[in-house]
């Protein structure tokens, strides 16, 4: 049998209550039943397509956070080879390195002058009351030092009670005894 869609939606007849192996012409199609495929494959391609953004994401994020750890550790790797782990301050290589930048200042007419301090006994401090104080002592003296000098200058630790104060720039000689002489002084 054959029967015209419009007319059956005319008489409100379900195309159900029809004879088995009817064949309905002019039916009125949704547009779920047109492009139900293009639909369906349209929402996998953006499932796929999230599931590439996210990995792209995810991958990115993991790249910065290894960049960020590798700056870290660059960081501290350059703080170890220059810097003393107990005081903070220069050691012998940064200060050999600065030393060099400031022999080519030199050489352009620039002036300076450098201070070598050292603290006598030392081991007797550390054999009498222990390393710990020795250390503390070590400490205590950077900071005075460093204190004393002032901006500009630079303090580093190039042995274990040997002190080196760089202070750029012109300087009279009796500004630098009195300055000695405070370091001397606090220490």
């Amino acid at each position: 049998y054959s029967f015209d869609g419009r007319e059956l939606k005319r008489w409100n007849v379900n195309e159900k209550e029809l004879p088995i192996g009817s064949k309905v012409n002019f039916r009125k199609v949704s547009l779920w039943e047109l492009y139900k495929w293009q639909i369906i494959g349209a929402i996998c391609l953006l499932v796929v397509q999230g599931f590439f953004i996210i990995g792209l994401l995810r991958s990115r994020s993991r790249r910065i956070r290894t960049e960020e750890t590798l700056q870290q550790k660059n960081i501290e790797i350059n703080r170890m080879a220059y810097f003393d782990a107990l005081t903070g301050l220069p050691n012998r290589a940064h200060m050999n390195k600065w030393l060099l930048e400031e022999m080519g200042k030199v050489c352009e007419g620039h002036s300076g002058v450098v201070l070598s301090i050292d603290i006598d006994d030392l081991k007797m401090v550390n054999d009498t009351f222990g390393h710990s104080y020795g250390d503390a002592l070590i400490i205590s003296a950077g900071k005075r030092m460093s204190s004393e000098t002032g901006r500009g200058a630079v303090v580093a630790r190039i042995g274990g009670d040997e002190f080196i104060a760089i202070l750029p720039g012109p300087r009279e000689q009796k500004s630098v005894e009195k300055l000695a002489t405070r370091i001397i002084e606090i220490l």
